[in-house]
């Protein structure tokens, strides 16, 4: 727990408890700009349960809220295939796995559950997204010799940010969002 960010263990389909849980945090509240984020959580859980989660935070959260996510993308070309196969002989189901198909699905997953808007990038889009020389300095500390093979994965997750806003995006100020 620190002044605005808290880390918070909740069975996230079970709203009452997640309810608790965020309530139990000194000086949550839910009318307070606030950013949630997931990684590589929504594809292991029934996809209405997860619809019912995003929808409880657009309903719920009465300022601004965003999501980030982290997840699977284009599971369904050959390259998704085989990561589909790996996890499958690892008994890991995927139950929510269909709004991994695409970008496209990873917004309308935000959008049917009323969020106001949505964006979703390929980790690609995002390496691409970072400074020239940062990208160098990194990768002189960490040699990257399959650069095909990084590609290709980057490929396959992505980065997706929805919003609920009273006013518009351009209005908030991010210094002010609190973390959970």
């Amino acid at each position: 727990h620190g002044l605005k960010y808290h880390t918070v263990a909740a069975n996230f389909t079970d709203l009452n408890l997640m309810e608790r849980k965020l309530q139990e945090c000194s000086g949550f509240r839910f009318d307070v700009p606030t950013l949630l984020i997931a990684e590589c959580v929504f594809v292991y859980i029934d996809p209405i349960k997860v619809s019912h989660f995003l929808k409880w935070i657009t309903t719920n959260f009465h300022a601004s809220v965003g999501l980030i996510n982290h997840e699977q993308l284009n599971i369904y070309d050959k390259f998704g295939q085989v990561m589909l196969e790996n996890l499958s002989h690892r008994g890991c189901s995927l139950p929510g796995i269909e709004a991994c198909r695409n970008k496209t699905t990873h917004v309308d997953r935000l959008l049917t559950a009323d969020w106001h808007a949505g964006f979703c990038w390929t980790m690609n889009e995002v390496y691409n997204m970072i400074p020239k020389d940062e990208i160098e300095r990194v990768e002189k500390i960490e040699f990257l010799d399959e650069r095909e093979l990084v590609s290709q994965l980057f490929e396959h997750y992505c980065v997706s940010f929805g919003w609920k806003n009273k006013s518009s995006i351009n209005s908030i100020n991010f210094d002010d969002i609190d973390l959970w």
